[in-house]
């Protein structure tokens, strides 16, 4: 495979929904990744063009600019729900039962107790503030996806503590590809979001997700998905949370403020972590660990109460370019087969080492600038096997 010439598109050629075929470009070399279908190098080399790409201007509207506006959706009905009668429904399950295949349903602010189950294509709007329109449940899940697609946008969205035996997700995605935008996202039960399951491939975008009981984001039994520009902050345990062939996409989220690690890989999971800052965290930015391997690549991994990032117990994973600074204890700490690749990262003004292995850590560590930590670049046990070469002390 060879991506050395691509063509040069001046801005009368950028006509076509260039940021759809982008969207297409991402997914694609996620799944080939997930599924092995392509080598390291071959990955690599995409990954560069779609950065390329992504970086383009793109027309909106014919006009050069932004990215170009999607089409309005040809939809069958629009249902209008609001709790003091002045829609066709006092309650969104009401409009659910009713709606035609791809309806779009307005949703005016108020306080909406209940569980929605997503059981055909159907559009979910807030129709205002999104602080104003809430979702609520104290029981049992919130909202619950069974279908092939489906799109929710702008509602405040919260699973309040009721019952002690109660343990559900505000949104529960094990099945489909649900498009969730510009929500508030909050569990008092469990965790905020769960992704589960082979058939499972939604798109999150914009939400701020915060306050689980349990974590975030929590995706494992292969699900997927993309998960971009996100506030994930807040969270008692980890912001995200990956296991049991887990492989999400996550670019461009902000992972932080939370009471454990910002992002947890575990298990087998895996997952690109793209573009990301993860800071103040109560442990590690990253915690690898029994068979993860992620890709993380152009992260900020900062300012957290402990390493920056921590592989061990048989962790794995590729740290590409990233920034890794100002941790209360080492840049990277590997331990206990821990075997991580870190390449071509800034790994500076941390609290202990750029680099500390120990208790059989092992690792390849190149091309990486190491320099201004506190105690040095360097904390290698002598039971340990690091690769190095082509770092900066």
């Amino acid at each position: 495979m060879s991506l050395h010439h691509t063509p040069s598109l001046d801005d009368s050629q950028r006509t076509v929904p260039l940021h759809s075929l982008v969207d297409q470009l991402s997914e694609a070399i996620h799944t080939a990744t997930a599924y092995h279908l392509i080598t390291e190098k071959e990955k690599m080399q995409l990954q560069d063009l779609y950065y390329l790409l992504d970086r383009f201007p793109y027309r909106r509207n014919g006009q050069a600019g932004d990215r170009m506006a999607e089409p309005e959706q040809d939809h069958a009905s629009v249902l209008v729900v609001s709790p003091n009668g002045q829609g066709h429904y006092t309650t969104i399950n009401d409009a659910l039962r009713k709606a035609s295949p791809n309806a779009r349903i307005l949703v005016q602010p108020g306080l909406y107790q209940e569980t929605l189950v997503l059981e055909q294509s159907v559009e979910i709007v807030g129709d205002g503030p999104v602080q104003e329109i809430i979702l609520e449940n104290s029981s049992a899940t919130c909202l619950r996806m069974q279908t092939d697609k489906a799109v929710v946008r702008g509602l405040t969205i919260r699973n309040q503590a009721g019952t002690p035996w109660e343990k559900s997700f505000a949104v529960d995605i094990p099945y489909g590809q649900l498009i969730l935008e510009d929500c508030d996202i909050t569990s008092e039960l469990r965790t905020c979001i769960a992704i589960h399951g082979p058939m499972s491939n939604p798109i999150i975008r914009r939400c701020r997700i915060h306050h689980g009981k349990e974590g975030g984001i929590f995706v494992y039994e292969q699900g997927a998905g993309i998960i971009e520009d996100c506030d994930i902050c807040h969270n008692e345990l980890s912001g995200v949370a990956i296991k049991q062939g887990g492989n999400p996409f996550l670019r461009r989220c902000r992972i932080h403020s939370g009471e454990a690690s910002g992002i947890y890989v575990y298990e087998q999971g895996a997952g690109i972590i793209d573009d990301c800052d993860i800071y103040d965290n109560a442990l590690s930015g990253i915690a690898i660990k029994q068979g993860g391997s992620p890709l993380l690549r152009r992260c900020r991994i900062h300012d957290g109460e402990a390493s920056g990032v921590f592989v061990y117990e048989y962790g794995a994973g590729i740290i590409d370019g990233c920034e890794i600074f100002g941790n209360a204890l080492s840049g990277v700490a590997i331990k206990q087969r821990g075997n991580p690749v870190i390449r071509r990262c800034r790994i500076n003004r941390n609290a202990f080492q750029a680099i500390r292995v120990y208790n059989d850590g092992s690792g390849t560590i190149e091309d990486n600038d190491l320099t201004a930590n506190r105690q040095g670049a360097w904390y290698i046990e002598t039971s340990c096997f690091v690769k190095c070469s082509r770092n900066t002390e």
